[in-house]
């Protein structure tokens, strides 16, 4: 809830509320956060939702010392996240989207020295202490090309159009022009890298090219319609449609684009078995790389307005959370876990600001009178209607109460105090410090954390090859030697 103080100052305490109460309820963002997961997700999500908060609360901020301190800690927090998790650059990259917005859309430019300490505080930190980064290999092949090297990039163009601006006397007044035209080229030659790495993307949180392990791991299977409805209720609609919204709020017309884009990215997505089953997987996948496409094209559109809305960055920040995470999260359920900031974000857009705007727009054009109406009491009573409906009214997801059932069912206490965990601490208390164990890799992580010994394979193992080698040469062995070879090369004491 670390992100409450920040929509509380921003939006205030009913729009605050709305946002907390949905994410402590979400299923979704409860089932690999809860204490005892043998992931890291919720550390790697806290430091995701630090980085981007940080980011936007100093936006927020007039220059000085504690914009220069907020900012070294978001720095920080990116250099945390990099050792921590090998995708952690998606949230990276939607810094960098606002980074571009901004680069675009201002004349002239400013906060560069701002932007060079926001690199300095993870870039060479995470180059000089992670070997991922100098060379990269298995998970993190690719981690410096989406972590390094976008943040590096923007300094650049900055760089560049700062000096052209300066010594081209032809360009200066056309700075917009310039920003888009190195946009332009940026992003061709990130889609060129991406084509031509294209074979190489296996196993990762970028994954182009699952290998026969990876396609057996169920939490990286698609979504179907059912898994988003048990997951997010209604959530993810009123989540859609409060972005939407936002888009034709902050943008007028101009917005008309992109959230015609939101909605066919929101349809291929989270209706996409319903809509693959009347026009086809490939057409459905079709339309959702379109979406994308229109999307960038949306945002350009977006940015010839010159004024935007108070708090409009905060809304960017948001969509390009929900693109990010809601497209990888469309070819593999583990992912789904970091889509409820935006879907919380945009639900309490749709029920607190939207009434608030409508009765607003309502009283300049005198269908209502001031005098006879308190509009925030009037918009905090349709918000907080709908939401009590939205938590407790089964139709509506009643999140409130599928809350329990994750938090006790989904995620039990496992061993718990069952034989099972007996049987760690018997293998504690027993087994030699050097024991090795030869178990199946759901086994593990409890084995090397409970029971204090080595094993081949965990759940969470650096290596999935060696997953299937094991399964291989012990399970399918040919004999028993070729079994006794296998264990024998990796030292095995015991077996189970």
């Amino acid at each position: 809830m670390y992100n409450l103080p920040f929509f509380l100052r921003t939006y205030g305490l009913i729009f605050a509320s709305i946002v907390g109460l949905l994410l402590a309820t979400l299923p979704g963002s409860i089932s690999r956060s809860a204490a005892g997961f043998g992931d890291r997700d919720a550390w790697c999500y806290m430091l995701g939702v630090l980085t981007v908060i940080s980011y936007l609360y100093k936006e927020q901020m007039e220059p000085g010392k504690r914009r220069m301190i907020v900012t070294t800690l978001c720095g920080a927090f990116v250099f945390l996240g990099g050792l921590s998790w090998e995708a952690f650059g998606v949230f990276v990259l939607i810094i960098m989207s606002l980074e571009f917005w901004e680069f675009c859309t201002a004349e002239t430019e400013h906060n560069f020295g701002e932007y060079l300490i926001w690199v300095l505080m993870f870039v060479p930190g995470l180059y000089l202490v992670s070997p991922a980064y100098r060379s990269g290999y298995g998970f993190a092949e690719h981690v410096a090309a989406f972590m390094i090297l976008p943040a590096l990039t923007v300094l650049a163009i900055r760089a560049i159009k700062h000096l052209l601006l300066k010594y081209v006397k032809f360009l200066r007044p056309h700075p917009r022009k310039l920003a888009w035209t190195l946009t332009c080229l940026t992003i061709a030659v990130g889609a060129g890298y991406i084509y031509l790495q294209t074979n190489t993307f296996e196993t990762t949180a970028f994954a182009f090219k699952e290998s026969l392990l990876m396609q057996n791991v169920a939490e990286l299977a698609d979504p179907h319609f059912g898994y988003w409805i048990g997951r997010y209720g209604a959530i993810f609609i009123l989540g859609s449609l409060g972005l939407i919204v936002a888009t034709l709020y902050l943008w007028k017309w101009n917005g008309v684009p992109l959230a015609f884009s939101l909605m066919i990215f929101t349809l291929t997505t989270f209706l996409r078995w319903p809509v693959s089953g009347m026009i086809g997987e490939t057409p459905c996948s079709i339309l959702f790389l379109i979406s994308l496409g229109l999307i960038s094209v949306s945002i350009a559109i977006a940015s010839t307005q010159k004024e935007t809305q108070k708090n409009g960055v905060v809304t960017l920040a948001m969509l390009a959370w929900f693109i990010f995470w809601v497209a990888l999260a469309r070819g593999g359920k583990r992912y789904d876990f970091f889509i409820g900031l935006p879907l919380a974000y945009g639900t309490a857009w749709l029920l607190w600001l939207s009434p608030a705007y409508m009765i607003q727009k309502l009283k300049e054009i005198q269908i209502i009178y001031s005098h006879r109406l308190n509009e925030k009491r009037v918009a905090a009573t349709c918000a907080l209607t709908v939401l009590m409906l939205v938590l407790f009214w089964n139709p509506l997801g009643g999140h409130a109460n599928r809350a329990l059932h994750a938090a006790a069912q989904m995620k039990r206490p496992i061993p718990g105090k069952s034989d099972l965990a007996q049987t760690f601490e018997w293998i504690k208390n027993t087994l030699p410090k050097n024991a090795v164990i030869a178990a199946n890799w759901p086994h593990g992580t409890q084995l090397n954390v409970l029971g204090n010994v080595k094993t081949i394979v965990d759940s969470d193992h650096f290596l999935p090859h060696w997953i299937h080698l094991y399964y291989r040469h012990v399970h399918f062995a040919q004999d028993q030697y070729e079994a006794l070879t296998f264990l024998k090369t990796h030292n095995v004491t015991h077996s189970c």
